[in-house]
C-alpha cells in the first residue's frame, strides 16, 4: 500500500510563531526609523517610545540597536531642540540631555556641538 502526504504550500500553512515574531520585529524597526525621521531620541528614549506604542521590550531594543541611528548625532539634534526653546547654560543643557536618556558622553557631545 502506497501512502502519499498532501502537498504543503506556504499559502495553506499558517505562519509559525517565529515568522510572526520576525514580522513584529520588522514592524518595530520600521516604526523606529519613522520616528527618527521626525524627532530626535536617545537610545533609551526610543525604546521607551516604542514600548508606549505597544511593542515588546525585546523588539524595541532590537529596533533601537538596528535602526542605524547615530546617537551622538541624535544628541546634537536634541540639543538644538532644547536651545531653540530654552536659554540654557552648557551644564544645564548636558543635564537636560542626560534626563532625555543620553549617556553623559553623548550629552557632552551634543552640548559641545552647538
Amino acid at each position: 500500500v502506497k501512502t502519499t502526504e498532501p502537498p504543503t504550500t506556504s499559502k495553506t500553512v499558517p505562519p509559525t510563531t517565529s515568522d510572526s515574531g520576525e514580522t513584529e520585529k520588522a514592524k518595530t524597526l520600521e516604526t523606529a526609523k519613522y520616528y527618527l525621521t521626525y524627532a530626535s531620541f536617545s537610545r533609551s528614549g526610543l525604546i521607551s517610545q516604542l514600548e508606549k506604542k505597544g511593542f515588546s521590550h525585546e523588539n524595541a531594543v532590537y529596533a533601537a540597536d538596528h535602526c542605524g541611528a547615530d546617537w551622538d548625532e541624535q544628541a546634537v539634534l536634541r540639543a538644538k531642540e532644547f536651545t531653540s526653546v530654552y536659554d540654557l547654560t552648557h551644564d544645564k543643557l548636558i543635564s537636560y540631555l542626560e534626563s532625555a536618556g543620553f549617556t553623559h558622553e553623548q550629552a557632552v557631545h551634543g552640548a559641545d556641538s552647538i
